[in-house]
């Protein structure tokens, strides 16, 4: 995750060995880096074709409680709620309670 954000060098296994490639900072999960004419070999033409990988970001299931400060930290620096957004089914019962929604 944080790799990600903050930008990181990886080595990747290729089919002519290792190669290291550069994850910019931002890096969304699901976006494609290329590595030119290091694909399969194409069929009835010369060449190769270009190799694709796919970046995983992997956000912790459990966060102890030092990683939990921090991201509270980073949350507030960010203007963001560190609170879990409410689902609607739990914003109606509340707004249902309080004499809003269809009353």
């Amino acid at each position: 995750m944080t790799a990600s954000a903050l930008g990181c060098s990886l080595d990747v296994e290729t089919f002519d060995g290792r190669r290291t490639i550069d994850v910019e900072p931002g890096t969304d999960s699901g976006h494609v880096i290329s590595l030119k004419g290091l694909g399969v070999s194409r069929l009835n033409r010369p060449g190769r074709g270009d190799l694709k990988v796919v970046v995983e970001v992997k956000t912790p299931s459990k966060v102890d409680d030092a990683r939990g400060a921090l991201l509270q930290q980073l949350a507030k620096l960010r203007g963001e709620s560190s609170r879990p957004p409410e689902s609607f089914s739990t914003a109606l019962r509340s707004s249902q309670a309080a004499g809003g929604i269809c009353s």
